[in-house]
């Protein structure tokens, strides 16, 4: 069968995670499961043990060497999430204008991170998981392919991500939350993600996009901008985009 990386036909893993494994490490309570929601399902809220994966979808190559390589520079990063716990980088703390909490991230590796990032939201494009039945990347699927399998990120302007915190120090709101992706057609076609304390939003378009969306994402010096997202706040969006009062 064909690898949906490399495009060969060679043997395919029964087992490829779509959200890598690192990513959940945090989630998990002490009976090991998190807190999943499928806005396809009716939005129902469930409790699972483990992530999405798929089978058929990756050679062992292109699944362990290239997109292992990036998930293995991301967790060093990100690890799991816990903006506390990023290792090896230069964070500062501050404060805008508008009294937003944010921090700034430096000395991240520009070309690893960005094809980490793409390959999330490539992964999500090519699963038959309904979980990810909402990510349709139309012909940017195979841009987006050729970019991570080249190893090219292209410039910081090209399919920027936007990295968001709802979960501060205090921790009022959960971690262990994960809501299965949501596209935003306002401005631009863009897809949401919510793991870990962390949100991911995707901007896939050709077009020039709003300038304060490439001023907080991750740029070709390897700067990352980090808004933390009010409590109060975190909370009523977390509470529409599952679509119930669940906080």
């Amino acid at each position: 069968m064909q690898c949906k990386l490399c495009l060969q036909d060679k043997p395919l893993l029964k087992n490829s995670h779509i959200i890598p494994d690192f990513m959940y490490q945090d989630m998990y309570d002490e009976k090991h499961k998190m807190v999943v929601v499928d806005k396809g399902m009716q939005n129902r809220a469930k409790t699972v043990s483990s992530g999405e994966y798929e089978s058929n979808l990756l050679c062992a190559e292109c699944d362990n060497k290239i997109l292992g390589t990036l998930e293995s520079y991301a967790s060093s990063v990100l690890y799991g999430g816990n903006l506390l716990e990023w290792k090896d980088l230069n964070l500062t703390k501050s404060i805008n204008q508008n009294n937003v909490k944010f921090v700034k991230v430096e000395g991240i590796n520009y070309a690893k991170f960005k094809l980490f990032l793409l390959s999330l939201i490539w992964r999500a494009g090519i699963s038959n998981r309904d979980f990810f039945s909402k990510v349709d990347l139309g012909p940017h699927e195979e841009m987006i392919r050729q970019m991570i399998y080249s190893g090219n990120a292209g410039e910081y302007d090209r399919y920027p991500c936007n990295v968001f915190a709802y979960v501060d120090e205090n921790k009022e709101l959960p971690e262990g939350l994960m809501i299965s992706p949501i596209k935003i057609n306002s401005g631009g076609i863009k897809y949401l993600f919510m793991v870990s304390g962390l949100i991911y939003i995707f901007y896939i378009s050709s077009h020039r996009l709003q300038d304060w969306i490439y001023e907080i994402a991750l740029n070709n010096k390897g700067e990352l901008i980090v808004p933390y997202i009010p409590t109060e706040k975190g909370r009523e969006m977390l509470n529409s985009f599952i679509g119930f009062k669940y906080f």
